[in-house]
C-alpha cells in the first residue's frame, strides 16, 4: 500500500498496526518512498507476557501439582 505523509499522519496508527500485521506500507514524502515495514516476524500472540495463573492462596503446596499442572497447560497452548 503506498500513501503520502498527509494520509499517514491522518491514520498513523492504523498503518502502524497494518505494518504489525504483515503489510507493507509504502510512505512518499517529498518525492522520497519510505517502506515501513516490521523488523523481524511479530504477530500479536508473540507480543503476550505470560503470567503466572494458579492463585498464591490457593492452598497448593505440592510443587509437582504445579509443575505438571503448567507443563499441561504449555502443551495446551503451544499450538498458538
Amino acid at each position: 500500500m503506498e500513501v503520502n505523509i498527509t494520509r499517514f499522519r491522518s491514520e498513523l496508527f492504523d498503518l502502524m498496526n497494518r505494518a504489525l500485521n504483515g503489510e507493507v506500507i509504502h510512505v512518499t514524502h517529498r518525492g522520497v518512498l519510505v517502506r515501513l515495514v516490521p523488523e523481524g516476524s511479530h504477530d500479536r500472540l508473540s507480543r503476550i507476557t505470560p503470567l503466572q495463573v494458579i492463585h498464591p492462596t490457593a492452598g497448593v503446596s505440592d510443587a509437582a501439582w504445579k509443575d505438571e499442572m503448567r507443563e499441561a497447560w504449555e502443551r495446551d497452548w503451544a499450538d498458538l
